[in-house]
Order: structure tokens, then sequence, then C-alpha cells
């Protein structure tokens, strides 16, 4: 707190289209910034936002507020909503035309930016509004409320490559097979693969690849490019890929069952 009890609140900016290995420092920038203050403002381009929102998601050591945001409106609603203490234990969300959403579901669409069902309430007018929580929410006091994917215990240049493969009838074997062929740890299909594409699969698999999509490691609804960051991470992060699929699996759509029942009820969103 500053004085007299004011929250102390960090603005960090962030680069437009960011790297992998840009990513890393944001994080390692935000914990820093939250070892100190009570919550944290990050400032991005809109292109980069749903992606950035949800690393930091997956990343960030502390529950203090973290919210993600872009243009001059949206700096001055984050701040009141990062201050007011409310998201506390939500993870990282995202502020974007007076509503806040939760990092996995913000999106950006052709025209401005939108949480969809992800929004789990409002800011504006200096007033924060909080109609519902994240299943992360239900167990921020407990010790395991971090994800596993503590990226200061591996440097940027060791996480591995992982790309992103869109599935289509008759998509060629060369779609899944060259990025194979080029090294990468994991590939995300985004749509159902064609027969010669599971074929490639199936090789890539047997080299080591780990492959998330329909009928693979399921990515519910979690939109391609942050599906592709979970399974970077827990590439990167795994002692193998054994772990590394369950990790994946486990984040890639977190629910209230997947909570111990203590730590559900009594459910109370943070004060």
């Amino acid at each position: 707190m500053g004085r007299m009890g004011t929250p102390r609140v960090s603005v960090v900016e962030s680069g437009g289209r960011p790297a992998v290995t840009d990513l890393h420092a944001l994080t390692l920038r935000v914990d820093a910034a939250l070892a100190a203050d009570d919550a944290v403002v990050v400032t991005t381009a809109a292109p980069a936002l749903a992606e950035l929102a949800y690393w930091l998601d997956l990343t960030v050591r502390s529950p203090k507020p973290v919210v993600v945001t872009c243009g001059a409106t949206g700096v001055r609603d984050a701040v009141v909503l990062a201050a007011s203490g409310a998201t506390t234990g939500f993870g990282t969300v995202a502020v974007l035309h007076g509503e806040i959403s939760t990092a996995r579901e913000v999106t950006r669409p052709a025209r401005g930016c939108h949480g969809g069902y992800g929004v789990v309430g409002t800011v504006g007018d200096g007033r924060v509004r909080v109609h519902r929580a994240p299943a992360r929410a239900a167990s921020w006091t407990c010790p395991g409320w971090a994800t596993p994917f503590d990226v200061a215990s591996v440097p940027a240049p060791a996480l591995p490559r992982v790309e992103i493969v869109h599935g289509y009838v008759d998509a060629a074997m060369a779609t899944v097979a060259g990025l194979v062929a080029a090294g990468a740890g994991g590939i995300v299909v985004a749509g159902d693969p064609s027969g010669a594409q599971l074929s490639a699969v199936h090789d890539g698999s047997a080299r080591g690849v780990l492959f998330a999509g329909p009928g693979l490691l399921d990515t519910e609804d979690l939109h391609p490019h942050k599906a592709r960051l979970l399974l970077l991470l827990s590439l990167g992060l795994a002692r193998d890929r054994v772990q590394a699929a369950r990790w994946f699996t486990e984040h890639a759509s977190p629910t209230f069952a997947d909570r111990p029942a203590e730590r559900i009820s009594p459910f109370e969103l943070p004060a």
C-alpha cells in the first residue's frame, strides 16, 4: 500500500507484437513489480492483447491483480480495476470497452476487442462491478493456486518451438510433416485433420512431437493461438511428454469440478 492506504499499482508497457522471448521477460517484470506493489496494469497493442493476457495468466506467480488493456480509456479503467483488488485470485484479466474478461476467453475480432462469454464484470465511471469469477479464484488462498509454469526456472531460448497447422479436407501431409522436420516440439491442429495429416501426426508422435487438437490432446474451446502457448509451456517445463500432456489437459479448460471440494465451499469472491 502507498501512503494513507492507497493501493500501489504499477503500469508496465509491452511491445505491440511480442515474441516468446519478450513474453518470458514480461512475466519476470510483472512478478518483480507485484513483489513490491499491490497490482499491475500491462498495456499493449490490440493485436497482441489476447495472447499476451493468456501467457501472463499461465505464468505469473502472484494472485495479486494483473490487468491487461489497450488504449487510453482502457488504461484508466484498468487502473481503477487493479486498485480495487476485485480480481485478486482471478489470474490475469483484460479490460476492453468497459468489460472485464478472463484471459482465457478474451478475443480480438476484426473490429475492436470483445470478451464474449468470458466477461466477468464491468468497470466505468470509477466503479467496478464483478458478477462472476473464473474457476481458479476458488483456490486463490491455497498453495496450489499458481500453475506449474514458472518461467523463472527456464531460460527463454530453452523453450520449445510450437506451431499451428490448420486441418481441412484434403490437407497435405506436408503441412504437418514439414513442421516436424523443421524441429517443432509440439503442433496444435486447428480444425479436424485430414487423413494425410493424421498419418503425419502418427509419424511425428513417434519422433517425440506432442500434438493437440481434435482427436488428439483436447483443446476444448481454447483458441489455437492460446493452445499453442499452453502446449509450449507444458513441453518447456514438464519433466517428460507424459507430464506435459497432463498439464495441457488440466489447464486447457479449468473448471470448478477440478478443484478439491474444500477449496470450493464456502466460496467467497475476493473483497
